[in-house]
Protein backbone atom coordinates (compact mmCIF):
# COMPACT_ATOMS: atom_id res chain seq x y z
CA UNK A 1 0.00 0.00 0.00
CA UNK A 2 2.76 2.49 0.92
CA UNK A 3 4.77 1.98 -2.25
CA UNK A 4 1.66 2.00 -4.44
CA UNK A 5 0.87 5.50 -3.21
CA UNK A 6 4.55 6.47 -3.49
CA UNK A 7 4.56 5.47 -7.16
CA UNK A 8 1.81 8.00 -7.89
CA UNK A 9 4.03 10.78 -6.55
CA UNK A 10 7.32 9.40 -7.95
CA UNK A 11 6.32 8.63 -11.53
CA UNK A 12 9.95 8.31 -12.71
CA UNK A 13 10.83 5.81 -9.93
CA UNK A 14 13.66 7.94 -8.52
CA UNK A 15 12.86 6.91 -4.90
CA UNK A 16 12.44 10.62 -4.10
CA UNK A 17 9.52 13.01 -4.01
CA UNK A 18 9.60 16.78 -3.70
CA UNK A 19 9.23 18.12 -0.19
CA UNK A 20 6.17 20.13 -1.26
CA UNK A 21 4.43 16.81 -2.16
CA UNK A 22 4.92 15.29 1.29
CA UNK A 23 1.75 16.65 2.95
CA UNK A 24 -0.44 15.33 0.16
CA UNK A 25 1.45 12.01 0.05
CA UNK A 26 0.90 11.14 3.73
CA UNK A 27 -2.71 12.25 3.51
CA UNK A 28 -3.20 9.71 0.67
CA UNK A 29 -1.82 6.77 2.65
CA UNK A 30 -4.22 4.23 4.11
CA UNK A 31 -4.66 3.75 7.85
CA UNK A 32 -2.75 3.22 10.04
CA UNK A 33 0.04 5.11 8.26
CA UNK A 34 -2.12 8.00 7.06
CA UNK A 35 -1.54 11.42 8.57
CA UNK A 36 -4.62 13.39 7.62
CA UNK A 37 -4.40 16.96 6.36
CA UNK A 38 -3.75 19.46 7.73
CA UNK A 39 -0.51 17.67 8.60
CA UNK A 40 2.32 20.13 7.97
CA UNK A 41 3.07 20.75 11.67
CA UNK A 42 2.99 17.03 12.44
CA UNK A 43 5.46 16.32 9.62
CA UNK A 44 7.81 19.03 10.87
CA UNK A 45 7.86 17.45 14.34
CA UNK A 46 8.79 14.06 12.84
CA UNK A 47 12.26 15.35 11.80
CA UNK A 48 12.18 13.63 8.41
CA UNK A 49 15.55 13.99 6.66
CA UNK A 50 15.42 16.36 3.69
CA UNK A 51 17.82 15.51 0.88
CA UNK A 52 19.44 17.69 -1.76
CA UNK A 53 17.08 19.73 -3.92
CA UNK A 54 14.42 19.62 -1.15
CA UNK A 55 13.50 15.99 -1.76
CA UNK A 56 12.45 13.19 0.58
CA UNK A 57 13.62 9.58 0.16
CA UNK A 58 11.00 6.80 0.25
CA UNK A 59 12.72 4.73 2.94
CA UNK A 60 13.25 7.69 5.28
CA UNK A 61 9.59 8.65 4.99
CA UNK A 62 8.38 5.09 5.53
CA UNK A 63 10.47 4.66 8.68
CA UNK A 64 9.03 7.85 10.14
CA UNK A 65 5.44 6.90 9.26
CA UNK A 66 5.84 3.49 10.88
CA UNK A 67 7.44 5.03 13.98
CA UNK A 68 4.53 7.45 14.27
CA UNK A 69 2.05 4.58 13.94
CA UNK A 70 3.82 2.56 16.66
CA UNK A 71 3.74 5.54 19.02
CA UNK A 72 -0.01 5.91 18.44
CA UNK A 73 -0.59 2.24 19.24
CA UNK A 74 1.53 2.51 22.39
CA UNK A 75 -0.47 5.57 23.50
CA UNK A 76 -3.74 3.70 23.02
CA UNK A 77 -2.47 0.68 24.98
CA UNK A 78 -1.34 3.01 27.76
CA UNK A 79 -4.82 4.52 28.00
CA UNK A 80 -6.54 1.13 28.03
CA UNK A 81 -4.15 -0.27 30.62
CA UNK A 82 -4.59 2.71 32.94
CA UNK A 83 -8.39 2.66 32.49
CA UNK A 84 -8.31 6.35 33.28
CA UNK A 85 -9.01 9.24 30.94
CA UNK A 86 -5.64 10.70 30.01
CA UNK A 87 -5.97 14.46 29.72
CA UNK A 88 -2.91 14.78 27.46
CA UNK A 89 -3.62 11.73 25.30
CA UNK A 90 -5.12 12.50 21.91
CA UNK A 91 -6.47 8.93 21.61
CA UNK A 92 -8.77 9.03 24.61
CA UNK A 93 -12.37 9.89 23.94
CA UNK A 94 -15.05 10.81 26.42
Amino acid sequence: MYYEVWERFDEKATQYIALQQLCEFVDNLEEPLRIAAPNRYKLVTMNIPICADDRVHCVNERVHCVDDCVHCVNDRVHCVNDRVHCVDCVHCVD
